[in-house]
């Protein structure tokens, strides 16, 4: 028995090729928007986030940089960010008073940061917030 062998100019795919090209093309088509839009709608490192909105309550912006020493002028907590990607590094209890202090003092710990929030330390914004402690109010209520 012979070998049968498709004339060239004859459509190898058989009837209903016309729908496979075109599910083929529906599919890249549909592979490049998605790539396009988790390319586009990602959250970047360089964008900010102002309100941290991972934090309780409503905390107060009360000082940030590579270099942070402040002191709590009432009892409360105290949180320091990465603004660009939103990680929170420390929290502290603090009373009146009491210093926050943050230093990068070595090549170690600032490779450590590094690799930890995934973008160099030049670019990092250190935020520090501030949430006052909620005293109790008349009759153990509490105040805003």
């Amino acid at each position: 028995m012979g070998r049968r062998v498709a004339p060239a100019n004859r459509n190898l795919l058989g009837e209903g090729h016309e729908m496979a090209d075109m599910n083929r093309w529906s599919y890249i088509t549909l592979l490049v928007a998605v790539g396009l839009l988790l390319v586009g709608a990602g959250c970047e490192p360089g964008e900010r986030q102002l309100h941290p909105s991972m934090l309780p309550g409503d905390p107060e912006l009360v000082g940030g940089g590579l270099r942070i020493a402040w002191e709590s002028p009432e009892p409360g907590t105290a949180y320091l960010m990465e603004g660009r990607t939103g990680r929170i590094l420390e929290t502290h209890t603090l009373d009146q008073g009491e210093p926050f202090l943050f230093e990068i003092d070595s090549v170690v710990e600032a490779d450590d940061l590094e690799g930890m929030l995934g973008i160099e330390i030049e670019k990092a914004e250190f935020l520090l917030y501030f949430r006052p402690l909620e005293r109790p109010g008349p009759a153990g209520q509490e105040q805003e």
